[in-house]
């Protein structure tokens, strides 16, 4: 029976399995599992800063509290200052809803007409029918973001369960990075011998990967949406601050910005009566901001250290909230980027194998065949 068990097919099945079954664990608990992830996932951006805090001789719990002390005071500060202001902004434009579909009344009336002569009265009233809660839409597109941070915390289990999820976090938070180091070095313990050179050298380049991506990311984010924010606020965008905040952090997300952020200043910039010159000072703002994002921004914080093609983030995106909801968003782009790690792994030793490197036999010399005498 041991023998049974030595066998590589066994043990890559064994492998396979247990990855299977730690899938289906997650799934089976993933909305109790948020807010753990969500600690874990703070616990590993902090980390760097907790471990340079120590090597200027601070504790390292006291360095955890005097983190978490200054993050707070931060993020009060911000949503003191800011969430009025965006909230300010998505009621002025709802407010001003009846003028800006009166515009686009005026401007659509002709189409209508074109198209339907004689019927351009029960049209309009039809088309008002239609876009009469279009006032409101930024408002809820607010409340829904809101509403979306909230639900993916609490899931379906009340408000009490979500209230209780997110004391979880920061606690857990607390305690992860407090043993992170010890966490490591346990898991780095129970690597058999013979394989560690080997475990470790992935385990640095996973590391490395994920810290050029998930830091990265999110310094690129953070950095776009002050810039967006910023310049929708000088050009005088309706509703500017918001977009642009939305559309830096929707960065993540490959050609994102575009959807949550050109498209709809431009549509606004229209319904307020803006002219060409608000049109192309938008389009300028959006253009040079991706540019110095793809040629600067990102090139300087992320290097080429990671390389995820937009097209597998997306998927990785679509695919990880369909099977794991919020948590599958999370988790998505840092999973793909492991598994770009794996798959350059196996890639790699795929050319190294002797089936790859093994050359094809040579074939004997035909002989000539004997000349008629």
């Amino acid at each position: 029976m041991e023998e049974f068990f030595r066998k590589p097919w066994v043990k890559a099945l064994a492998v396979v399995v247990g990855i299977f079954a730690g899938l289906l664990l997650i799934y089976a608990a993933r909305a109790a599992l948020a807010p753990f992830v969500i600690a874990f996932g703070l616990a590993y951006l902090l980390d760097p800063l907790i471990d340079r805090m120590e090597t200027w001789k601070i504790g390292r719990t006291f360095s955890i509290l005097s983190l978490f002390a200054i993050l707070s005071l931060g993020a009060l500060a911000m949503a003191t200052f800011l969430i009025p202001m965006a909230l300010g902004q998505v009621e002025a434009v709802a407010k001003n809803a009846p003028v800006y579909i009166e515009r686009v009344e005026a401007a659509v009336a002709p189409l209508m007409e074109s198209f339907a002569p004689g019927e351009d009265i029960r049209l309009t009233e039809q088309m008002k029918e239609n876009i009469s809660s279009v006032g409101q839409l930024a408002l809820s597109a607010f409340r829904a973001v809101v509403a979306g941070i909230w639900s993916g915390i609490s899931g379906a289990m009340g408000v009490v369960v979500a209230l209780f999820n997110l004391a979880i976090i920061p606690v857990a938070t607390f305690y992860l990075l407090r043993d992170f180091d010890r966490i490591i070095a346990w898991g780095a313990s129970r690597v058999p011998p013979r394989h560690k050179p080997k475990v470790f050298t992935l385990a640095r380049r996973l590391d490395s990967v994920l810290a050029a991506f998930v830091r990265g990311q999110l310094m690129v984010a953070f950095i776009m949406a002050v810039i967006l924010s910023l310049g929708l606020l000088v050009i005088g965008v309706p509703m500017g601050f918001f977009l642009g905040g939305a559309a830096g952090l929707a960065n993540i997300v490959p050609f994102m910005p575009l959807f949550v952020g050109y498209l709809p200043a431009m549509a606004l910039v229209y319904a307020d009566g803006g002219g060409m010159g608000g049109f192309i000072a938008v389009s300028v703002l959006f253009g040079v901001s991706q540019a110095l994002e793809g040629f600067l921004i990102t090139p300087k914080i992320q290097g080429d250290a990671v390389g995820l093609h937009p097209v597998a983030i997306m998927a990785a995106m679509l695919v990880g909230g369909v099977f794991f909801g919020f948590i599958g968003v999370l988790l998505a782009a840092p999973a793909a980027a492991m598994i770009k790690v794996l798959l350059e792994d196996i890639d790699q030793g795929y050319m190294e194998s002797s089936f790859f490197m093994e050359q094809s036999p040579q074939k004997a010399p035909v002989p000539p065949e004997p000349k008629e005498s």
